[in-house]
């Protein structure tokens, strides 16, 4: 694995191993299981950012603009 302590990571370093993946020409070295984390976390960070785009429609409607 590339990314042995994925779990320990912060969600920046996170962020930043999915930009560095990203810009790889290959991905040779990464292993399923690294890909699985990668995904998984985004999936995770897509759902919680929907929810949130789902309390502030909810604010909207109701005119709190705070």
């Amino acid at each position: 694995m590339k990314y042995p302590k994925w779990n320990e990571y912060s969600n920046s370093t996170k962020w930043k191993v999915v930009a560095d993946e990203i810009e790889l020409e290959t991905h040779n070295g990464t292993t399923k299981s690294d890909l699985i984390n990668i995904m998984k976390f985004l999936a995770g960070e897509a759902v919680r950012l929907q929810a949130r785009v789902y309390q502030l429609e909810e604010r909207l409607a109701k005119g709190i603009t705070d």
